[in-house]
């Protein structure tokens, strides 16, 4: 989940990088940094360096999550769909639910579940995810509307190096630093 804040986090800002070496340009390589103005909202802009593209990206927590309530959270980012067989860019907006739902010895289940506005497409679309951690480690395994990624990750304090599969098609790798 996008913003997802870390217990006791006094981050400022996060910096993000992915690259996806198969993707067309537009998609092959992204950086992001958004700034933390208040614990629950997080603003910034994304960088397409390979076709000269930026995008606003917004997070807001509307909701905190408590043992009994999800948390809502409500955003607009520029993402990668795919269309048929095209590459698409696009604004969106969105909305989930996002929740820690229980453990499996070591292992925490918190799924998500939302919808999001493709701008480019004209058409809301359905979100979910899941993800399984175990002390640093996590598996993220989500749908963004068009296509099913898979995440694993190592976090180190402030910093997460990633392995992507994007649309189980093309490997990738993203490392993300909180400040």
């Amino acid at each position: 989940m996008r913003g997802a804040r870390l217990a006791g986090d006094t981050t400022k800002a996060i910096f993000s990088f992915r690259w996806i070496p198969e993707k067309d340009d537009n998609g092959q390589i992204y950086f992001a940094l958004r700034f933390v103005v208040h614990p629950d909202i997080s603003l910034g802009l994304d960088v397409r360096p390979l076709t000269d593209d930026v995008g606003f990206l917004a997070t807001w927590r509307a909701v905190e999550e408590t043992q009994r309530r999800p948390a809502l959270v409500l955003g607009t980012s520029n993402d990668d769909f795919t269309d048929g067989d095209d590459e698409i860019n696009s604004q969106t907006l969105y909305g989930m639910l996002a929740k820690n739902l229980f453990n499996v010895g070591p292992v925490n289940v918190a799924p998500y579940a939302g919808a999001a506005w493709i701008f480019e497409l004209e058409e809301v679309r359905p979100l979910g995810g899941i993800n399984f951690g175990v002390d640093n480690f996590s598996t993220l395994i989500q749908y963004s509307g068009t296509d099913t990624h898979l995440n694993v990750s190592y976090r180190h304090h402030k910093s997460v190096l990633s392995f992507i599969y994007w649309g189980l098609k093309y490997p990738g790798l993203a490392y993300t630093q909180r400040f």
